[in-house]
């Protein structure tokens, strides 16, 4: 490496070919050059919908008939745990595509990466009778969606989702709320639309027992009789469902919403009722669970039931009765009771106030809980259990309802009080949950935020009043959260608790229910390697030696994936990766990494027919790829041309002779300008004008064949390349050692006197090799007959040549050209014959000198014969 060389650096851009870059970007193999970078190619089009998202997992939901505009719970329990891990914490880059990548609105239902549970809700506009297949997406940072419920549970015409089948709430007035605008309530002869926060009271008997009736959306409602209570949401029939029991004979009322069902009350293993129903019949039955105890209801199809605890004439503790779950939320508005399904039940009781218990219960056994409270004062409870459990409170102190405790799936964040109340009491899942309470009119009533325990301690809400017969809370008032609540209130008339059903329980019910299912993860990048494959750069003028090589730019290699090279210095027909004291060539998919490319790059050869890269993109799982933004590749190369150096001239050069020229292409350090292919021009810049073309230049040198076609006392040649130029130093140029003068043409014309003859005379200079001598004089001297040479004198050119024209005079005539000044050259003797203007002779005849008129003779030895005879006749004729 010479320190005259220059430092250079090309940069593959990965978007054009640069300066001194030939070919293009190639990429194979599942990799891709887009936006100025080099990256593992992404699905796009219909196989993959959503550009942005990394990840994709196959949702199968199966129907047993066909069923249109359906929401459907996809539960997130069930699906892989790559989903947690690659989605957003927020879960809010959760998008759900259908067969034809058509985006369906989403709504997320207490979504936690943490434990990896939560639902996504989705409403397909039709769904076929068997499997369906959708898409749901994942892994997309930027993507981001309101977490808003939409209109998922919005229904026009509006569908039956509430069953009254308690006692009590038929023998008053039925209040219901509207959540939201537009709301349609249609039961009985009512059939009204509320905007939010609206207020309507269907009449006694307005719903039968045993009725339903319809909404279009999200409400709150319950009865305003004395022991009435919320009516039965369908979306909670189960076929198998727990009772606590806290006190009194059991009233239990029970409906068969879709079909025929058989139905045994059980108490432990012991049977204390069976029932028969016919499809959507609602009838109750009196039984005697044990105080402070429960009983499963079991039965062939999914079933409604409401309970009631009976004192003659007394109605006391009334409550949904809910499906046995593993885990509950709920709160000690008076006291609380939990009841288990099954022998060795053992259940984690976690309190808002940092308490916790353990109790271990048989199968119908129950257990008093600690926390409890009067009037909505006691704790927030959040119940973990080995098996499933049921639990409820009750007894707050006045009225005489109970509540049901709810699993984390009826959980909710937006609720609307259809009655004056006293108090609203929630338990949040999650520390630090706000919520507002709002009044009918939208305008913020109140506000609390939940304790700051971590999970799985619950934290507690409270609005309103402990006192009773206030109502400080007026009908339609909304309760919204920013995490999921369990909720109820006190009806501020009657002292009874009633629940708040959270939004995703109005909507249609089928049964059996459409259920979702989950395929494998599938990633946006494709896992294995894919190459892109440069350009190749060849230093314009020359290569001294290689430098280095690095990544530059935005060029990141995420965790999991992979970016190494192979090198290439035949135009990619070799690959090479480096090796202890140099390099060899590539295996099958062996790439290197920059570094180590780097630290072999000076060995590699300086005869390389350019320098190409090949980038090898890996992704071990396909989750990421590598992003190469740019290479920079240093080498140390000839600068630009800047001088043409021309080797030394012998002087005299002989005129018209040729001669080589050797020239040199060199950079401003001197070096020669190795890159450069192409041609050098030259030419004379002192003395006779004359312009040449040397051969391509190889090696920084090219010969160019230069022959001056005078003579000349001084000579200076210059040549141009690349655009650098130079001058040689003067030369001198002498004629040719001429040894003869030969005739070439113009010998033996006829013509007519006083006229120049049809063709010039012509000879020609040569040395003793034949080779022309340019830069003679030759004159041109008449010796017989009277005529005229024009030019007398000529100098003979680059191919010895030099020629005149001649007048002839009448008669024979007789031109000599010979070299000045060169008397030991034979000179060239000319003949003509001029003609008087006489008419010429008919076709076929000759003329009367035996020639024809104008032409040439016809025969050599008959001109002659001609020449001598007509030479005598003249000398007779002056004799006399």
């Amino acid at each position: 490496m010479s320190a005259s060389g220059a430092s250079a650096d090309t940069v593959f851009d990965f978007a054009a070919p640069g300066a001194d870059q030939e070919g293009d970007y190639v990429a194979a193999d599942g990799a891709v050059v887009a936006g100025g970078a080099a990256s593992l190619a992404w699905r796009t089009g219909p196989d993959w919908a959503a550009p942005g998202a990394r990840w994709r997992v196959t949702v199968r939901i199966a129907s047993d008939l066909p069923r249109s505009s359906y929401p459907v719970r996809i539960d997130l329990a069930a699906a892989p745990d790559e989903l947690f891990l690659g989605a957003r914490g927020d879960g809010l880059d959760l998008r759900l595509f259908d067969a034809a990548a058509a985006e369906l609105p989403v709504w997320l239902e207490r979504y936690d990466w943490i434990s990896g549970t939560g639902a996504l809700w989705a409403r397909p506009a039709a769904l076929s009778g068997g499997t369906n297949t959708f898409h749901c997406y994942f892994g997309e940072p930027d993507h981001d969606r309101p977490d808003d419920v939409g209109g998922m549970f919005a229904h026009d015409p509006p569908v039956d989702v509430l069953w009254v089948i308690d006692e009590q709430t038929p023998a008053g007035e039925l209040a219901v709320a509207a959540l939201d605008d537009g709301t349609r309530v249609a039961a009985g002869s009512v059939d009204v639309t509320l905007a939010a926060g609206g207020v309507v009271r269907i009449p006694i008997a307005g719903v039968p027992f045993g009725g339903s009736f319809a909404v279009g959306g999200p409400v709150g409602a319950a009865g305003v009789a004395e022991g009435a209570d919320a009516p039965v949401p369908l979306a909670l029939a189960a076929a198998t469902l727990l009772v606590p029991s806290p006190r009194y004979m059991d009233r239990l009322c029970i409906a068969s919403p879709f079909r025929a069902a058989a139905v045994d009350v059980r108490s432990g293993t012991a049977s204390l009722a069976t029932m028969s129903l016919g499809a959507g019949e609602t009838r109750c039955t009196d039984v005697d669970i044990p105080d402070g105890g429960g009983a499963s209801l079991v039965a062939d199809a999914p079933i409604l039931a409401f309970h009631n605890g009976i004192s003659a004439p007394n109605v006391y503790d009334g409550f949904v009765a809910q499906a046995p779950f593993r885990e509950l939320f709920g709160g000690c508005a008076g006291t609380c009771l939990v009841v288990a399904l099954e022998d060795g039940t053992n259940v984690d009781v976690w309190l808002s106030d940092g308490t916790s218990t353990r109790v271990t219960l048989a199968a119908g056994a129950g257990a008093i809980l600690p926390g409890n409270g009067a009037q909505g004062s006691g704790a927030a409870l959040h119940l973990s259990a080995d098996r499933p459990v049921a639990a409820i409170s009750y007894g707050d102190g006045d009225g005489g309802e109970s509540v049901p405790f709810l699993p984390p799936a009826l959980l909710g964040e937006r609720f609307v009080v259809p009655l004056d109340a006293q108090y609203a009491m929630a338990a949040a899942e999650r520390p630090g949950t706000e919520c507002e309470l709002l009044a009918p009119d939208g305008t913020r009533a109140d506000f609390q935020r939940g304790g700051t325990l971590a999970a799985p301690h619950p934290s507690r809400l409270f609005f309103g009043t402990a006192t009773s017969g206030t109502s400080p809370i007026l009908a339609g008032s909304q309760l919204r959260c920013d995490g999921p609540v369990w909720a109820v209130f006190e009806d501020g008339a009657t002292g009874d608790e009633k629940t708040l059903w959270p939004v995703q329980v109005y909507r249609p019910v089928a049964s059996p229910e459409p259920a979702a299912s989950f395929g494998a993860v599938e990633s946006r990048h494709a896992a294995g390697t894919g190459t892109v494959t440069t350009p190749t750069w060849r230093p314009r003028w020359g290569l001294l030696g290689w430098m280095g090589f690095a990544e530059s730019g935005a060029t990141s290699v995420p965790a999991g994936t992979s970016l190494r090279y192979q090198i290439s210095v035949d135009g990619g027909a070799t690959w090479l990766v480096p090796e202890v004291g140099g390099w060899r060539a590539a295996a099958s998919g062996e790439a290197a990494e920059p570094w180590d490319i780097d630290a072999a790059f000076a060995d590699l050869p300086l005869d390389a027919d350019g320098l190409t890269v090949r980038a090898l993109l890996g992704s071990g799982d396909g989750a990421e790829a590598p992003v190469l933004d740019e290479l920079v590749v240093r080498a140390d190369v000839v600068g630009e041309p800047a001088q043409v150096a021309i080797g030394p001239i012998s002087s005299p050069q002989q005129a018209g002779r040729a001669f080589a020229v050797l020239l040199t292409l060199l950079d401003a350090g001197g070096l020669p300008v190795t890159g450069y292919t192409g041609t050098a021009a030259l030419e004379t810049t002192v003395g006779p004008a004359g312009s040449f073309a040397s051969e391509p230049f190889a090696a920084g040198r090219a010969v160019a064949m230069v022959a001056i076609g005078e003579a000349a006392l001084e000579v200076r040649l210059r040549a141009t390349a690349a655009g650098a130029e130079g001058l040689s130093d003067p030369f001198q140029v002498v004629p040719g050692d001429v040894a003869a003068l030969e005739l070439v043409s113009g010998d033996g014309q006829f013509g007519l006197a006083g006229e120049v003859l049809a063709q010039p005379l012509r000879v020609r200079a040569v040395d003793a090799a034949g080779n022309p001598v340019s830069a003679l004089g030759v004159v041109f001297e008449v010796s017989r007959g009277g005529g005229e040479a024009s030019p007398a004198n000529a100098y003979t050119d680059a191919n010895g040549a030099a020629a005149t024209s001649w007048i002839v005079g009448e008669g024979p005539n007789v031109l000599d050209a010979r070299l000045e000044g060169r008397d030991d050259v034979a000179a060239v003797r000319f003949t003509a014959r001029g003609d008087t203007d006489a008419p010429p002779p008919a076709e076929g005849e000759e003329g009367g000198c035996g020639c024809r008129a104008g032409g040439r003779p016809a025969a050599l030895g008959l001109l002659v014969g001609i020449l001598a005879v007509g030479l005598g006749l003249a000398r007779g004729r002056r004799r006399r």
